[in-house]
């Protein structure tokens, strides 16, 4: 009987930890599916705003300063490593 209850609960917290997240998940994907377009987006094919940025040395590099050499290909690395 004890296994039985044991199994039971588990079961049963399984269950309610999955549909909370499943509400949880389409909840969100609700809400940013609403959200207004942004209107910062550079469509495909379109000139990329200028900015300046620092490089990996410090130094400042400007996007124009690229324009007429050939393809660029931007990276952003996410954190410091």
């Amino acid at each position: 009987i004890a296994i039985v209850r044991k199994r039971t609960w588990v079961t049963l917290g399984a269950g309610t930890l999955s549909a909370l997240l499943s509400v949880g998940f389409l909840s969100s994907v609700f809400v940013l599916m609403r959200l207004p377009a942004d209107q910062h987006v550079v469509a495909v094919g379109r000139d990329a705003p200028d900015f300046a940025l620092p490089n990996q040395l410090g130094r400042t590099i400007q996007l124009s300063s690229y324009k007429g050499k050939g393809p660029v290909l931007l990276v952003f690395y996410r954190g410091h490593w």
